[in-house]
């Protein structure tokens, strides 16, 4: 659904889905915890960028959402939305401490 629409609708439409699915959570009618989890945790981390003020870490984001946001990010800078820090931002913000990769590389996938 997001990369169907114009980049400019991006943080609307995501703060939408994420009313609705807080909704389904407080009446018991949602996804898996865990897809939910991760779209909120996405929410956050955009909420975080537009305001400047710092968020705690998320590590539990599944890979392919993992893979969905970057390029989500990656729309949202190239339209101006987000300033371009917002890429080591997400790094920052979607680390995981329990992972480790060899010194210079980044657990991150490039998109």
């Amino acid at each position: 659904m997001i990369d169907a629409i114009p980049a400019g609708a991006i943080l609307r439409t995501l703060e939408r889905e994420c009313r609705m699915l807080e909704d389904d959570l407080a009446h018991q009618r949602s996804l898996p915890h865990r897809d939910v989890d991760s779209i909120l945790s996405f929410r956050l981390f955009i909420e975080s960028v537009i305001s400047g003020r710092p968020a705690a870490r998320v590590s539990s984001v599944p890979l392919a959402h993992l893979v969905f946001y970057q390029r989500t990010l990656g729309r949202l800078m190239e339209a101006g939305e987000l300033a371009a820090e917002a890429k080591e931002q997400f790094d920052d913000f979607f680390s995981s401490p329990s992972l480790s990769a060899p010194q210079g590389q980044s657990l991150i996938l490039k998109v």
